[in-house]
């Protein structure tokens, strides 16, 4: 991955932003695993855990038998495991392709898992953006199931979605699913306490984009010039879901450089300014049902089943056969 280029587009554009993915190193995993447990305002977690205990042996009856399961933004895996668990009562062994941007995440899950499954689990792990991994995974020969839980498919911008939904329908065979879990509440202040909690555990993942700048680049950006802002925003178009938008403010006029072998740039703040913590400023998104249709409609995919609780949709998916 060409993380200068990345950087480079982000804060050369107007507004200026770092890509969401730029916070998971493995310093940034940590403090997010951290929150999953500490932030008693992240209902996301608690709700899409409980729905996936609770309808995984029906997910396991809908889309039978793969040889395969692929894991996009696996994480740590937790909620993943209830899946491997129902599918491996019936079958004596599994190929699991766990995919992550993390490379250190994903060697502390494969290493967690193997010790955990032993031989019941054939793991090919696979690091990268998911418009570079999702052609070489899906070339990969067996029915497979494809999991995007955990809030990595609505952590991706909008477009981005129905892009990466529309690239999986393209490569999917017909017998194959994608199992996608999404956070359909509409509460302003329940989705504002969650991404920007009081209790502050939540925030040292977004904080750790500047830290890793001036962790492996060498920026020497001075945090106390900034502070940490966000708002749930509804879009004017009734299809397209709400974001949550999160943003770092410069409270004065500033700049930094970024001097590498593969970059060079003086970056320019005006007091005020914002840097958005993702690219087209959302760093997740929040569904109706509508919205859901429409974006399934554009992404070429269609529903086999859903399931609902009182935050969270979980939906298998399979391509439209044209």
């Amino acid at each position: 991955m060409n993380v200068s280029a990345f950087l480079n587009s982000g804060l050369s554009s107007c507004p200026k932003y770092i890509p969401s993915w730029f916070a998971y190193d493995e310093v940034g995993c940590a403090f997010f695993n951290e929150s999953l447990k500490k932030n008693e305002f992240y209902y996301f977690y608690k709700f899409e855990k409980s729905i996936i205990k609770e309808y995984a042996q029906e997910v396991a009856e809908s889309a039978t038998k793969p040889s395969s399961i692929v894991d996009l933004g696996c994480g740590n895996a937790e909620k993943t495991c209830l899946f491997l668990d129902e599918y491996l009562r019936t079958e004596n062994s599994l190929s699991y392709i766990p995919v992550d941007i993390c490379e250190e995440q994903l060697t502390k899950t494969s290493t967690r898992l193997t010790q955990l499954y032993k031989n019941q689990l054939v793991i090919q792990s696979m690091a990268g953006e998911y418009h570079d991994v999702i052609p070489k995974l899906l070339e990969y020969q067996g029915k497979k199931l494809i999991l995007w839980i955990g809030g990595a498919f609505q952590n991706s911008n909008y477009p981005k979605q129905i892009k990466l939904l529309s690239l999986i329908s393209q490569n999917m065979k017909e017998d194959e699913r994608l199992l996608i879990t999404v956070d359909m509440t509409q509460d302003k202040n329940t989705i504002e306490k969650a991404y920007l909690d009081p209790t502050g555990h939540h925030e040292k993942l977004y904080w750790n984009t500047l830290n890793r700048l001036n962790r492996e680049i060498g920026t020497n950006i001075d945090m106390s010039k900034f502070v940490l802002e966000g708002e749930f925003i509804t879009d004017d178009e009734d299809q397209k879901p709400g974001a949550m938008f999160i943003w770092l403010r410069s409270v004065t006029k500033q700049s930094f450089m970024i001097d590498t072998d593969s970059l060079k740039m003086n970056v320019e703040l005006e007091e005020n300014e914002k840097i958005y913590l993702n690219e087209g400023g959302g760093v997740t998104y929040k569904y109706t049902e509508k919205q859901l249709n429409y974006l399934f409609q554009q992404s070429n995919v269609e529903v086999v089943k859903r399931w609902r609780n009182q935050h969270i949709g979980m939906v298998l998916l399979k391509p439209v056969q044209n």
